[in-house]
This record gives structure tokens, C-alpha cells and sequence, in this order.
């Protein structure tokens, strides 16, 4: 049996290296895999160290902190809902950053034998 789901946002596929900090504790290194214009999931070995509704700092290479809350965690994954929404634009520039940055692999090399 198929459950739906209905989201209040679209949620877009992305994989870029992220940072979550969070006041008096060390920033732990993630993979930001989903982003949506209110939040994001994030990929984090040590995601038992923030606390549901705890106020956390995402750092992404390139764009400004965000700010955000926790809303779940489990299996290595973090919920975040940010404190303020994501403009069009920005979720926008957002995505098209993390896909290039997928697709600029290094370039194929030929040899000759």
C-alpha cells in the first residue's frame, strides 16, 4: 500500500558539502541531499548531536548562513526548517550551484595504447 504525501513545498534533489553549527558545540560536516524554499535535509554522521528543535547555522560554500531550526532526525539524516524562507531566486541560484557543481567532474582523460 502507497502512501501520499502532500508537501507544502517542492523539495529538489542536490548534493553539496555543508557545515550545521550550533552555539557551544563544535560544527559537524554534512551533505546537503534535498532543498526545498522552507528547508532542507541534510546528510550528518553525528546527527544525534543536535536536538529536535534546536537553532542551527548552515554553512554552504559560496552563500550567506542560514539559520534554521531542527524538526527531526534519523538514519544519518537532519530535518532543518529555516527561520526565513528562501526567496525564489535564492533557491534558485541554490540549486543551479549544487547540480554544476556535480556535473564539473574531471574531464575524461584518453590514452593511447
Amino acid at each position: 500500500m502507497a502512501i501520499l504525501t502532500i508537501r507544502k513545498f517542492q523539495r529538489f534533489a542536490v548534493r553539496r558539502a555543508a557545515s550545521l553549527h550550533c552555539p557551544k558545540k563544535r560544527g559537524e560536516n554534512g551533505l546537503l541531499v534535498e532543498v526545498s524554499l522552507a528547508g532542507c535535509r541534510l546528510g550528518i554522521a553525528e546527527s544525534m548531536n543536535f536536538a529536535i528543535g534546536a537553532i542551527v547555522t548552515l554553512r554552504l560554500d559560496g552563500f550567506d548562513d542560514l539559520k534554521a531550526e531542527v524538526r527531526w532526525s534519523g538514519n544519518g539524516y537532519l530535518g532543518l526548517r529555516f527561520i526565513q524562507a528562501l526567496h525564489v531566486a535564492d533557491l534558485d541560484r541554490l540549486i543551479r550551484a549544487c547540480r554544476t557543481e556535480c556535473v564539473k567532474a574531471e574531464p575524461q582523460r584518453a590514452y593511447a595504447t
